[in-house]
């Protein structure tokens, strides 16, 4: 299909260029140009058309009865006879038409090239580029006339010229360029819809080929980035074929896990729990054999992104466990849900299974143990006034607002509220802030010297341990004694008795997982890892575990192929009785967990059953 020249309108001695294309079938009519010339008075002797027009109209009226060729010499006789002629320029568009017409390609471009420095409108400048880019078709340079072509494309103004000159990429991307030429072309146009096909015919071909994994990925990022082109249900059919190549299996389980880098130390403790799971040093373990492949997100959310789309399209994994850290599963996480491939992240962060419904996690949140510190202080232990000292860090000033949130909610009371900077060693000033104090003492400075105005019965303090051991024995110095000390999960380790000693006796925490604890299963998994690294287990240990537990007991319950059936075994899970305190997923996919709130009785940490 070529593309036809225009009907001009003329107003002399200058011209208008503008043109729309040819109709088919032509439609003979007068040419514009002869209504614009005298007309001849009645009794005078008509005035001779000039010469130029004439051959211009003769051109014209050759070229609507396709008579190419003898209309490129009437163009060519006025372009030689009358070069300063103000339709020399117009003749010469046509001509190069004409030469296109009649397969003389060279000879149209040499002519067209000669029009290419005038001042054109962009719809003329369009026009040409498409009639070169049609000659470098003729000439079986296909590489040249899609360049010509996407250079049309940019100066293309209509919708109809837009979509006719796509029409010609697209035949040029589907039929004339190899391999090669194909990725050279997703180099040179990157970021354009050209690019873009291009991507698309080179994932075609991987798939023809046997590659089912690279086409994919290839496919991924069509997607991703050229959702908009009028393409995209091609590539959105072509994808849904893949899908269905793309089977896993059954038996593999994926994990990607910081193990390089300054969070190798926290990578490696999951991977201990999960590899327990697995019974990965048992060889003679009788139940289903899991195969576990291992992936390093090296705390990059682009590794992370890239470990799911291998595990799921090169590895076939049923499932993922991880990432870990929040920087990494927000990246994981979208991908596996755009993979739709099932995901059990291991992170804190609140809002990361909501990305989407191949999404889960298994972590106790920041929420979920305010949620049931608060519950156990306010109603088991009948807590109604608290106060507050915090460090000014990221994890302090979000608990507290957390804290805050959920004591009022339960018909609580904040009664103060301090704040420290993260290498305080000394809080008397705040202590003595909460209770009112004043800032000098008597002289001798005892213990009992302070009357300290306490208006409250629990003191929330949302850091580590090591930092609690410096702050219990400072409330007592100042006689800030009789009320629970409340803390989070961080408050989970030898070193709060060790440094905190009598003064953190009674108080309150919570925990995702207590190895310490009188459960059986607990005692059972805490002995067997114990005895496996010669080390013993944390909560990130046993929130891998349980990850990879619960995915093991769907796989051995129910019939799963695919990773729809997967997603649909682990939210159907109820009652699961995890180390962690997992019990089974919500509409959300985060954990509903049964937290171990832990006190310190007689020097050593203990659960509250």
């Amino acid at each position: 299909m070529w593309l036809s020249r225009g009907l001009l309108i003329f107003l002399i001695p200058v011209i208008a260029f503008s043109c729309t294309p040819k109709a088919k079938t032509p439609v003979h009519k007068k040419h514009p140009i002869s209504e614009k010339l005298p007309k001849p008075v009645e009794g005078e002797k008509p005035k001779e058309e000039p010469r130029d027009a004439l051959l211009f109209n003769m051109g014209e009226l050759l070229f609507s009865k396709e008579d190419f060729a003898n209309a490129g010499l009437k163009f060519r006789d006025l372009i030689e006879q009358y070069p300063t002629s103000p339709l020399a320029n117009e003749a010469k568009y046509e001509l190069g038409i004409c030469y296109a017409k009649t397969g003389r390609y060279e000879d149209s471009l040499a002519i067209l090239r000669e029009a290419l420095p005038l001042s054109l409108s962009p719809l003329r400048k369009s026009m040409i580029y498409s009639i070169m880019a049609e000659n470098y078709s003729g000439l079986e340079d296909y590489f040249e006339a899609l360049r010509w072509y996407a250079r049309a494309m940019e100066d293309a103004e209509e919708e109809a010229q837009k979509g006719e000159i796509w029409q010609k990429i697209q035949e040029i991307l589907d039929h004339r360029l190899s391999p090669a030429q194909l990725q050279e072309v997703q180099f040179m146009y990157e970021g354009t819809s050209t690019a873009g096909y291009a991507t698309f015919k080179i994932a075609q071909i991987y798939f023809d080929q046997g590659d089912v994994a690279r086409s994919k990925k290839l496919i991924y990022r069509i997607m991703e980035e050229f959702e908009e082109q009028p393409y995209y249900p091609q590539v959105k059919a072509f994808f849904d074929l893949l899908k269905e190549e793309l089977i896993p299996e059954r038996n593999v389980i994926g994990c990607i896990l910081p193990l390089s880098g300054e969070n190798r130390v926290y990578g490696i403790r999951s991977l201990h729990g999960i590899e327990l799971a697995i019974h990965a040093f048992e060889p003679n373990y009788g139940g289903m054999p899991i195969k576990l492949v291992i992936k390093d997100s090296k705390s990059s959310p682009g590794e992370a992104e890239t470990a799911v789309e291998e595990l799921v399209d090169e590895e076939r994994v049923i499932a993922i466990i991880g990432p870990l850290l929040s920087i990494t599963s927000e990246a994981a996480a979208k991908r596996a849900q755009e993979l739709e491939a099932p995901i059990i992240t291991l992170t804190q962060r609140e809002d990361v299974a909501e990305i989407g419904d191949f999404v889960f996690q298994n972590c106790l949140t920041n929420s979920q143990q305010i949620k049931a510190l608060t519950s156990f202080a306010i109603g088991e232990l009948g807590l109604g006034r608290f106060a507050i000292i915090y460090p000014r860090d990221l994890y302090g000033i979000k608990l507290t607002h957390l804290f805050i949130d959920e004591v009022l909610r339960r018909g609580g009371e904040i009664m103060g509220v301090q704040s420290y900077d993260n290498e305080q060693m000394d809080f008397g000033w705040q202590i003595k802030r909460l209770v009112g104090l004043q800032e000098g003492k008597t002289q001798k400075g005892r213990k009992s010297d302070f009357e300290p105005i306490i208006e409250f019965d629990g003191l929330f303090i949302p850091d580590y341990s090591n930092r609690i051991g410096l702050v219990a024995p400072q409330l007592a110095y100042y006689n800030v004694i009789g009320i629970t000390l409340l803390g989070t999960s961080a408050w989970n380790s030898p070193e709060l008795v060790s440094e905190g000693g009598k003064y953190v006796d009674g108080s309150i925490f919570v925990d995702g997982f207590f190895r310490d604890s009188p459960s059986p299963r607990i005692k059972r998994f805490a002995q067997e890892f114990s005895n496996t690294f010669d080390s013993d287990s944390t909560t990130l240990e046993a929130q891998a575990y349980d990850a990879v537990d619960l995915c093991v007991q769907v796989l051995t319950n129910q019939e799963i192929y695919s990773h729809r059936q997967m997603r649909d075994g682990l939210m159907g899970v109820m009652g699961f009785d995890g180390i962690s305190g997992l019990t089974s997923f919500d509409l959300d996919g985060k954990p509903n967990k049964i937290p171990f709130i832990l006190t310190v009785r007689k020097g050593e940490i203990q659960q509250i059953e």
